[in-house]
């Protein structure tokens, strides 16, 4: 899909020259309106498919991470950030 529609190859123009097809003209509201529908019809599919995406890799993570609790007097290890050099870490 291309700007909400499928693009016309040169075999397509070439066809349509041999059959003396060509494809219907609609006015410019209706195209619009069309195009508004496809567009807003392919947001949802894409915002449903980012969302279970997003849950399955929660889940993932979850599943994997370890809450960490730290008290008074315990030794930990603190990232200072740098803005000399954004590869070199100070711990």
């Amino acid at each position: 899909m291309l700007f909400g529609r499928q693009p016309r190859t040169l075999l397509d123009m070439l066809a349509e020259q041999w059959e003396d097809t060509e494809e219907e003209i609609k006015d410019l509201s209706t195209y619009t309106q069309a195009l508004r529908e496809k567009l807003h019809t392919v947001w949802e599919e894409a915002h449903s498919a980012l969302r279970e995406a997003q849950t399955k890799q929660k889940q993932v993570y979850d599943a994997r991470s370890v809450v960490r609790t730290l008290a008074v007097g315990d030794k930990a290890l603190v990232l200072l950030p740098s803005t000399e050099n954004k590869l070199l870490a100070h711990w």
